[in-house]
């Protein structure tokens, strides 16, 4: 109306839909309670509806009305037959003092007393947090007899850009007491067993649990998911081009990611245009399409400059995608539609003109989804380097690769010795 916004505003363990005035700056939220919103949608008339859970509910599409949410559409109603462990919010102070908040759940059927195995659970970001959202394995663990502890260290989200911002440029300190401190507090209330403690996250996640066991040797197992441990490997990654610098301005395909491959390597030439006197570069760059096999393909579009425009693709071509049914039970046809797409704009970008120098390595990272692949079959990946220089080739092909886009039914070896094998292909060349 001109007058106000709609924003998701986050508090600590909480974001709830809010209404933000222009002119006084006052927050009133329209939704309340220990919950979590991801989405919200406005119609033309004012109606608004979220998307958002609790605890013990997973998302669910409901009406903001006056007397308060309306439930439209909750597709996970089979949950409220199942028996779901408390989900404990918990504050407990860190090394220095600082009041960390957090999560505890118990295992199902618990026993009051009773010591039980202890996960520590890491977020991501790290400037995300824990809130009271539905946590499916939290609830896979506690059904199995773990318990499980989560908690928001600095550098999370929900408590202020101070808090956010107290671990820049110092990770796996503060956060790192944080989340100790989290493990502390369940053995200190008897609820963990201090000889049965795991730990694990993602992301962040993965790089805090990293730090986390280099440090404290009580923890029996540890998950960590793309993370890092040696940072100076990671040395060399001076820019990230993100989605929206793309400024891709086509029909969205994918919810999930919604700039097509073959834009994304289009802009990169339009952004970093390269030529004989251009200095010597790295670029990683991860194609997203055949990652998510249950989505709509994108049209290949042979005109590389007119992707870059208002109208990269032909209207008739779009309508005919966006009416295929998406079926995520037979991902199998889609699945070969994008592997088609993938192969020809890998093709199309390969055949333009380029510094003769230039190298390419392909590597494929993982198998597509088990009803795609089958159970049981191999986690091998192939890997192909294109280069226009003999004697490169060369070096590859004395150490086991082979001409053509087949690679040999026997593998090389382990990802983990490509870099070595990368690194001898590229180092100088031994004495005759």
């Amino acid at each position: 109306n001109g007058r106000s916004v709609l924003a998701l505003v986050e508090r600590s363990r909480t974001t709830h839909l809010s209404r933000i005035e222009l002119t006084s700056g006052r927050v009133t939220p329209l939704t309340a309670g220990p919950r979590f919103d991801v989405e919200f949608a406005v119609a033309a008339d004012g109606r608004v509806a979220v998307l958002g859970g609790d605890d013990a509910h997973p998302h669910r599409l409901q009406a903001v009305e006056k007397k308060g949410l309306r439930t439209i559409a909750d597709h996970n109603e089979w949950v409220a037959q199942r028996q779901l462990a408390p989900v404990e919010p918990v504050s407990f102070p860190s090394v220095d003092g600082t009041i960390i908040d957090g999560f505890l759940v118990r295992p199902v059927g618990h026993e009051a007393g009773r010591r039980y195995p202890t996960i520590l659970r890491i977020h991501g970001g790290p400037v995300y947090q824990y809130s009271h959202e539905f946590m499916a394995d939290w609830q896979v663990y506690a059904a199995q007899g773990f318990a499980v502890v989560a908690a928001n260290p600095r550098g999370s989200s929900g408590r202020g850009f101070g808090f956010a911002r107290a671990i820049w440029a110092d990770w796996g300190n503060k956060d790192a007491d944080d989340v100790v401190a989290a493990v502390d507090h369940a053995v200190r209330i008897g609820v963990a067993d201090p000889e049965r403690l795991a730990i694990g996250g993602r992301s962040y996640g993965g790089i805090l649990t990293n730090a986390v066991i280099a440090r404290d040797k009580r923890f029996k197992a540890a998950v960590s998911g793309a993370g890092a441990s040696n940072f100076l490997g990671l040395y060399g990654y001076d820019q990230y081009v993100k989605g929206r610098p793309l400024d891709y301005r086509g029909p969205t395909f994918d919810n999930w990611w919604r700039i097509p491959d073959q834009f994304s390597f289009a802009r990169f030439e339009q952004l970093f245009p390269r030529d004989a006197r251009t200095p010597p570069r790295f670029v990683f760059a991860a194609t997203i399409s055949t990652h998510v096999p249950f989505i709509r393909v994108p049209p290949y579009q042979p005109d590389w400059q007119r992707l870059l425009g208002e109208q990269p693709f032909d209207e008739v071509d779009v309508t005919r995608e966006m009416a295929r049914p998406v079926d995520w039970l037979d991902m199998m046809p889609v699945y070969v539609r994008l592997v088609d797409y993938t192969y020809r704009w890998i093709g199309g970008y390969l055949r333009q003109p380029r510094p003769r120098d230039t190298v390419y390595v392909l590597v494929g990272d993982h198998q597509p989804t088990a009803n795609v692949s089958g159970e049981g079959v191999s986690w091998d990946v192939p890997v192909h380097v294109i280069s226009s220089d003999p004697q490169l080739l060369q070096r590859f092909v004395a150490q086991g690769f082979v001409a053509g886009l087949e690679p040999p039914r026997t593998p090389l070896g382990g990802m983990h010795e490509l870099t070595a094998m990368l690194l001898q292909a590229f180092g100088p060349v031994p004495p005759p």
